[in-house]
């Protein structure tokens, strides 16, 4: 039985000199990441130009008709789920202009400039006499609402302006994303 404490107390002082260490070691990280959002919709003309300013219909003539064909593009990181398109008219030098023969048109397919025919039916959205027009559709961004104003020949040097207005009430509200 000494023989068996004095081994005991041996063992115990054996290893109460020896240096404790931990098993387990833990540690946690978390990141945070913020992007900014833009919105906006700009005016593209034919020659595939983004007009980040008003836009100045400039008539084409062809045949009894001209014509001034455009696109509504979405040049910002959201969606646009509305916006609208305010139209000026600029001072008339000619008193026998009619603001109102100049109608604007969505096209939904696609314009053939040679025709100057939509591959479907197109639909008017605004005449010149209109203050403005809205266009209510989601608006992926990239994506382009296809346009043309048309006027008689007689009338093609009528001064009108486009503007295009994004609120922000008409993107999707921010995002908190915790990772």
């Amino acid at each position: 039985m000494k023989r068996l404490l004095i081994l005991c107390v041996a063992f115990t002082v054996a290893a109460s000199a020896m240096p404790a260490s931990a098993g387990v070691i833990g540690r946690g990280v978390r990141t945070q990441t913020t992007t900014t959002a833009s919105w906006g919709v700009s005016v593209v003309d034919q020659n595939n130009v983004v007009v980040n300013q008003d836009y100045l219909i400039n008539f084409v003539n062809s045949g009894n008709t001209s014509y001034n064909y455009f696109s509504l593009r979405n040049t910002g990181t959201l969606t646009a789920n509305t916006f609208s398109v305010l139209i000026f008219q600029d001072v008339l030098k000619n008193k026998n202009l009619k603001p109102g023969d100049v109608i604007i048109e969505r096209c939904d397919g696609a314009w053939n400039l040679t025709t100057n025919a939509c591959s479907v039916t197109p639909v008017q959205v605004a005449t010149g006499l209109s203050t403005s027009f809205d266009l209510a559709s989601a608006l992926a961004v990239g994506s382009e609402v296809k346009l043309r104003a048309r006027t008689p020949n007689n009338n093609q040097s009528i001064g009108l302006s486009l503007r295009v207005v994004v609120p922000r009430s008409s993107v999707r509200g921010g995002q908190v994303t915790n990772s």
